[in-house]
């Protein structure tokens, strides 16, 4: 596993997400350029009312205090649309080859409208849009898959996928 993880986290409509990165390097305090790098990347995807909050960069490593957080506070800049916002649950899906193994996945909220698909495909612009976003997280050198192997090519899939967001505990506080 590599021994950096990149947390990038969104908010909007009353919610919080994360995307996560994988990083190879030799400390928490490299990697402010692919930080930059990861955040000018998605900033053009998200719409005008998703907001960066904030990343962190940490070793994974449970219980150490290895780890450093940067401030973003940044709104996304694809303007608000004529059409409809699509739920959160309807995401972009964007697979990053390795040499080996399987795909390594990005589910992208907050980013589509409803005039980015039709019942059953991404339109081309939206893919061109989401394309760019996936050759410039390959072109940063340090983001690697969870197993360290580095990113060759990024593939945007055709249609839109549903990924739900976190569900809640189905365990009563008390018994």
């Amino acid at each position: 596993m590599p021994p950096y993880r990149i947390t990038v986290e969104k908010s909007g409509y009353s919610m919080s997400w994360v995307n996560v990165y994988y990083a190879a390097g030799t400390g928490v305090d490299q990697f402010t350029a692919e930080v930059n790098g990861i955040v000018a990347a998605e900033r053009p995807l998200l719409l005008s009312t998703i907001a960066i909050t904030k990343v962190r960069v940490d070793d994974q490593v449970k219980g150490t205090d290895n780890y450093r957080t940067y401030t973003i506070n940044q709104m996304g800049t694809r303007a608000s649309q004529v059409s409809d916002t699509a739920p959160l649950w309807v995401t972009a899906r964007i697979d990053f080859n390795t040499a080996t193994g399987r795909p390594s996945r990005k589910y992208i909220r907050g980013s589509l409208v409803e005039a980015d698909f039709n019942m059953v495909q991404i339109v081309t612009g939206t893919i061109a849009m989401y394309q760019a976003y996936g050759d410039a997280i390959v072109n940063l050198a340090a983001i690697v898959d969870v197993d360290g192997q580095d990113f060759t090519s990024a593939t945007v899939f055709q249609a839109p996928q549903m990924r739900q967001l976190r569900r809640g505990s189905k365990k009563k506080a008390t018994p």
